[in-house]
């Protein structure tokens, strides 16, 4: 995983079976399904870094609203949904980038970014050097 999941999610029990969930209080069992839940939503989002991505098409997909979407996956997530998928496609670049003939332009749409300067900034603030800089160092 990309991002680690916070506190609160790891005081949920790991390895539990059908019997386990029906023994426990329905208050953790909701909160343990809510949990799962928002996992499903972050491998949707892992399986399509690179498309086009709305938290209102998110949503709709989920059957819940934007608002309530994006507060919960960072509550439980402990990063929010832009944050999660941006890292998602950082490092899917950061593969592609040891190919020598691949501009940085066609690495950050093939990422699912549409603007590079975007993705320029975002790749700074999270690997802390530009995508140029990076390659430079890799191919070294």
């Amino acid at each position: 995983r990309l991002v680690q999941i916070n506190r609160r999610a790891r005081r949920l029990p790991q390895n539990i079976d059908a019997r386990d969930v029906i023994k426990m209080p329905v208050r953790q069992q909701n909160r343990l399904q809510l949990h799962l839940l928002f996992l499903q939503i972050a491998h949707y989002l892992e399986e399509n870094y690179e498309k086009p991505f709305s938290q209102e098409e998110c949503a709709a997909r989920f059957f819940m609203s934007r608002d309530y979407l994006c507060r919960r996956f960072t509550k439980e997530l402990g990063v929010s949904m832009v944050s999660y998928l941006n890292g998602i496609r950082i490092q899917q670049a950061k593969l592609l980038m040891s190919n020598p003939k691949a501009t940085i332009r066609s690495i950050a749409h093939q990422v699912g970014f549409e603007d590079e300067k975007y993705f320029a900034r975002q790749f700074k603030r999270i690997e802390g050097i530009s995508p140029g800089e990076y390659r430079a160092r890799l191919l070294k």
